[in-house]
């Protein structure tokens, strides 16, 4: 259990902050969030950090630094603290004009504690990791692009597929069409750092999972028209009285781009089939689906306000006690409770997988001192989103087993967050989150907290 909460705690830190990542070096940004990043981030909840000049042909190099401190309240005997401690150093260097090799290597230091302390070796962990390493080389003035290695992979909005992984990706772009397609396995990166797991098997000895891939999309008008299709295959192995593999496939679409100048937008709906087992080694077909939207409103004022709504779905099961391992409970019907392998942030005090919810989310984000003239304090953004939860079928469970009530109403949840670029190489972040149980949870549930603070230091 440990181990579980110790890759969750690097999972949402590395998602919340990964743009501490991609800013890290003497490349494009947009390049950078294309390549770089561990996680696709929440965008209103990231720490700016150091740009540089692009050097091209020289060797570039350098490496940041961030301790980071979290408390997650449940209620008086299930409070965890922990720290959390990563070193990153990466290397740049350009193969010919058109082509580099990025490197970068992760030491992640852990400690988790329990109102009771640090019990145990068990509690404090330290991970030494090559994070990222690919090659990539661009062809015909950039319309072809060609990336092997670990790397990020991704399709359409995140929310099926978004992660590392070992594999090839091909990119064409053209005034008129632009596709990607890719391949990926899971089985190389060390369990502790591994985010796939699905399975007892998984947990032991790694995901091994393949993904392969990708979107097309057709611009227009500041628009963008995509569909995209995913395949995951479970390959770990199995014993003669434990069958747990779940082999899925995706298929969706979606629309993003700039309704007005000031206002941009996202909007995606994915299909999900396939094949999973119950607890009775019995298979079942899968049928689910999930959708997802997005707009922000960027108020061009002094402040520099920006309106956020998003809205999030994922269909659920009623024989699915938890959409963290693969197993149905029941063997009646089909599985369809949606599972992904993609970015899924809904709040930081409920931390819900995306099955069985309806997640509405509203909110704002502003920098109260961009008018003042010293650069250390116009730097500062303050975030705040609300969130209403709710169940698709009110019968079934959300998370790992939670909300166990047979009610539609999940709660409410407040996430606020601080972001101050103090220096060109220091920034310090703050995020605080509140879950107010609905009735789907017993009377008798606490309201949960979540406290996240740390700084960013890059060299």
């Amino acid at each position: 259990m440990k181990k579980a909460i110790l890759i969750f705690l690097i999972s949402i830190t590395f998602a919340s902050l990964s743009s501490a990542v991609r800013a890290q070096g003497y490349y494009d940004p947009k390049e950078a969030d294309k390549f770089f990043p561990d996680f696709k981030a929440d965008e209103d909840m990231t720490v700016a950090t150091r740009e540089r000049t692009p050097s091209q042909f020289a060797v570039q190099y350098g490496g940041w630094i961030m301790p980071t401190f979290i408390t997650d309240y449940r209620g008086e005997s299930k409070q965890l603290s922990s720290s959390i401690t990563t070193a990153n150093v990466w290397l740049k260097s350009y193969l010919w004009k058109n082509a580099f090799i990025y490197l970068r290597v992760k030491d992640t230091l852990t400690g988790i504690m329990s109102e009771e302390g640090y019990s145990g070796l068990d509690d404090v962990d330290n991970l030494v990791d090559l994070d990222v390493g690919f090659v990539s080389a661009s062809f015909l003035e950039g319309m072809i692009r060609l990336s092997f290695g670990r790397k990020l992979f991704s399709a359409g909005s995140g929310l099926v597929f978004n992660g590392r992984g070992d594999g090839v990706q091909f990119d064409f772009s053209s005034r008129w069409v632009r596709f990607s397609l890719f391949g990926a396995y899971t089985g190389l990166i060390q369990k502790e750092n591994n985010l796939y797991q699905l399975s007892s098997e998984d947990y032991s000895d790694g995901a091994k999972r393949m993904f392969t891939g990708g979107e097309v999309a057709i611009p227009f008008e500041n628009q963008q028209f995509y569909v995209l299709g995913v395949g995951q295959f479970d390959l770990s192995e199995e014993t003669a009285g434990e069958r747990h593999k779940y082999n899925s496939q995706y298929f969706g679409g979606g629309l993003r781009g700039l309704i007005v100048d000031a206002v941009s937008y996202n909007a995606e709906y994915v299909y999900e089939m396939g094949t999973t087992f119950d607890s009775n080694n019995k298979k079942h077909d899968i049928s689910a689906m999930a959708a997802s939207f997005g707009l922000d409103y960027y108020i061009n004022v002094t402040t520099n306000p920006v309106l956020i709504v998003q809205y999030y779905y994922a269909s659920g099961d009623k024989h699915r006690s938890s959409y963290l391992n693969s197993k149905l409970d029941s063997s009646i019907g089909d599985d369809t409770g949606f599972i992904g392998f993609g970015t899924y942030l809904a709040g930081y005090a409920l931390r819900p997988q995306a099955g069985n919810l309806h997640t509405f989310r509203a909110g704002f984000a502003i920098s109260p001192f961009s008018w003042a003239n010293q650069f250390y304090i116009k730097r500062m953004t303050i975030i705040a989103k609300y969130s209403y939860y709710m169940k698709d079928k009110e019968e079934a469970y959300i998370n790992g087993g939670e909300g166990i009530e047979e009610e539609l109403f999940v709660g409410h949840g407040v996430d606020v967050a601080l972001r101050w670029k103090i220096l060109g190489d220091l920034s310090f972040f703050l995020n605080y989150a509140i879950f107010l149980p609905g009735d789907a949870f017993a009377s008798s549930e606490n309201n949960r907290h979540f406290i996240m603070e740390g700084i960013s230091l890059s060299f």
